[in-house]
């Protein structure tokens, strides 16, 4: 079969980890003579996020349902899924449309939901995976609140705020420019792609003064939704 490989990796994860799950994506269509057309790689992003809004899982969850592939390789449920309604909901969708979905940490036969042993497998992973995402959002809702409380810095400082002593200041500039995205993707429907787009076009520079990608406004889009939560 012609199997787009996927993998949703942390920003610690990337360069160990996608190795790491390439190696045995790649030796698993060796052994049983899949072909990997295509190879997409979500970094650093919620997988309570669904698949089909991710920025690279939105490409491959269109081009599945085109059928430039007949189905998709992961290295374990948790890479693709974390969250039960996404996982069931896109398992469900993918069978219907007859796109095959493989673990390669798995058998040699690709997930099949209708099966009782196949159902049980997939939502006895997706089960593990959403609990460790609710235990891992609580972690870091709980510490993110404490230190925005103290006005300390959650990571890099994000678009929208400088860091002053150790401490954030925001910038009322940038939270322009954020309360653009915002409303672009929220009521206009917009995509990121031209979000984006839109951005570099008007010259708006990005955090670091160049131009912006996609991933980037993104992430400013995600971290401005859970602050404001």
């Amino acid at each position: 079969m012609k199997l787009y490989t996927y993998n949703r990796v942390s920003t610690d994860d990337q360069k160990t980890g996608l190795l790491v799950y390439k190696e045995r994506m790649d030796a698993f269509c060796v052994r049983w003579n899949h072909t990997i057309v295509d190879s997409w790689e979500d970094e650093d992003v919620s997988g309570g996020i669904p698949l089909k809004d991710r920025p690279a899982g939105s490409i491959m969850y269109k081009n599945l349902f085109l059928g430039k592939a007949d189905g998709v390789l992961f290295d374990n449920v948790s890479r693709m899924f974390r969250d039960m309604e996404d996982g069931i909901t896109t398992v469900n969708r993918f069978t219907e449309s007859g796109i095959k979905m493989f673990v390669s940490d798995g058998s040699a036969d690709p997930i099949d939901i209708e099966s009782e042993s196949g159902f049980l497998f997939f939502v006895m992973q997706l089960t593990f995976a959403h609990i460790e995402r609710m235990k891992i959002k609580k972690r870091t809702k709980d510490a993110h609140t404490m230190r925005r409380r103290t006005g300390l810095p959650t990571s890099h400082t994000q678009y929208g705020f400088d860091k002053v002593n150790g401490r954030l200041i925001l910038r009322e500039d940038e939270m322009d420019v954020v309360n653009v995205i915002l409303k672009s993707r929220d009521e206009d429907k917009m995509t990121f792609d031209l979000i984006t787009n839109n951005l570099n076009n008007e010259g708006i520079p990005s955090k670091k003064g160049g131009k912006w990608s996609k991933k980037v406004v993104f992430g400013v889009y995600n971290y401005h939704k859970k602050i404001a939560a």
